[in-house]
């Protein structure tokens, strides 16, 4: 079961390395491919924004996401889904959060559909291996 939760997550790691490991080095580049907004569409501090989070997948959450889709340590699994959980609430806040900000037009439908299923997803999965690092340590303590 928990193999068949990994294959969502490397369709995720590849959209990631391409949609935000590119803009975080080139944004320019993200905007051009449509992974990222322009500043006419989010204002500068948008992109600001938007940079800042790119570059923080590109240093912390794309690897920890494919260290923990080739490893089998449970701490390192329940934390990859727990910054998986996290950063897709940070991203659906600020989009919707933004839409009264002047000169922000970013249509936010996409991310009211793609980051929800995210969440969701990355919830089952820490469900799912709580469980598993429940029964481990249950079997320890025996």
């Amino acid at each position: 079961m928990r193999e068949m939760l990994k294959y969502p997550g490397w369709v995720l790691f590849v959209y990631l390395l391409v949609g935000q490991g590119l803009p975080a080095i080139n944004y320019d580049l993200g905007v051009r491919m449509g992974t990222q907004d322009s500043a006419e569409v989010v204002t500068e501090v948008g992109v600001a924004f938007w940079k800042g989070f790119a570059f923080g997948d590109l240093i912390l959450y794309i690897p920890l996401l494919g260290f923990g889709l080739l490893t089998s340590n449970h701490v390192h699994q329940i934390n990859k889904w727990n910054i998986h959980s996290t950063f897709t609430a940070v991203c659906l806040a600020t989009a919707i959060n933004a839409r009264s900000a002047p000169g922000w037009t970013l249509d936010d439908t996409p991310f009211l559909i793609v980051l929800p299923m995210i969440s969701l997803w990355a919830s089952r999965c820490l469900w799912l291996l709580s469980l598993d690092s429940a029964k481990s340590t249950k079997k320890q303590l025996n």
